[in-house]
């Protein structure tokens, strides 16, 4: 069965349980963190960089979500303020670690999601979720900053033109840095779509079930690169200042990139129920007739 009869049957299915179902909206706000993690090829192969763990104080949002009463399914809406962006230690010639380069990015992010209930108790429901997050860059660069040291850089990778760095036989003396941009925000997608799929769990916070506590944990990955395809082509063909061997040499190695990140949140939501309610149709009582003993006329 194509994708376009199974889109076309869930929607169906929708329509028809929620004709004669009460219909449940949840709208609330959430907070939490996100651990990123860069899959970058050519970073990876460059031996000046080395991955570091990194944790960020986001999504932060709003969320609305929309279901019925008798069935499993439901939509899920969440936009948020998301941080992404992936550190990594800069190693010297001898591999000691003396900076950092931090990629770092927000977005304005609204992931769109269908949830479907696997566990269902009187005070807990737990759900898989899976979506696409549409999300649009409002700001993003990469710096750098690290000690006057020596570094080992790869072929293909120019050497800045200033007399504070200087080459010699087995690497490159660089000055101390701090906080330079290495990569300007003009180089990076303006939009980026990531995949996702996860658990969660709805807590009822009273015996009615109006409000309710939620908690969520995703993997979120990119479908695209972060960057700019005029930008890759620079990387891949590169035109810039010679390298160590003279070759013409760019800022980066080349090499593909897509940013992932695991979502951890936590929130609360108000329950709105309306729409179709079933009712107890009663039968009338019937009247009762009592005949009372008459006393005979003498």
């Amino acid at each position: 069965m194509s994708i376009q009869k199974l889109i076309l049957l869930f929607l169906f299915e929708l329509f028809s349980i929620s004709l004669f179902s009460q219909h449940v909206e949840t709208v609330g706000i959430y907070g939490g963190f996100n651990i990123p993690v860069t899959f970058d090829t050519g970073l990876d192969k460059d031996p000046r960089y080395l991955r570091k763990f990194v944790a960020k104080g986001t999504p932060v949002g709003i969320h609305y979500e929309y279901g019925t009463t008798n069935s499993n399914i439901g939509l899920v809406v969440t936009p948020s303020y998301l941080k992404l962006g992936q550190k990594y230690f800069i190693l010297n010639k001898i591999g000691g670690e003396v900076g950092i380069r931090n990629i770092d990015m927000s977005y304005f992010s609204v992931p769109v999601g269908v949830k479907y209930k696997v566990v269902k108790l009187s005070f807990l429901r737990i759900n898989l979720v899976a979506g696409l997050d549409f999300c649009l860059l409002l700001n993003g660069r990469e710096t750098i900053s690290h000690i006057s040291t020596l570094l080992r850089y790869p072929p293909k990778v120019s050497v800045p033109d200033s007399p504070d760095y200087r080459v010699v036989y087995d690497g490159v003396y660089v000055p101390d840095v701090k906080g330079q941009v290495y990569v300007d925000k003009d180089k990076y997608r303006l939009f980026q779509l990531f995949g996702s799929f996860g658990l969660r769990g709805d807590f009822d916070l009273d015996v009615e079930g109006k409000w309710t506590l939620l908690f969520e944990a995703k993997l979120n990955y990119g479908l695209f690169d972060s960057r700019k395809n005029s930008y890759l082509s620079e990387l891949k063909n590169p035109s810039g200042r010679p390298d160590v061997l003279g070759n013409p040499g760019a800022t980066d190695l080349y090499g593909a990139r897509h940013d992932s990140y695991v979502s951890v949140i936590c929130g609360i939501s108000r329950v709105i129920t309306t729409g179709y309610k079933l009712k107890t149709r009663r039968t009338p009582r019937r009247k009762s007739f009592e005949f009372e003993a008459k006393p005979e006329k003498k």
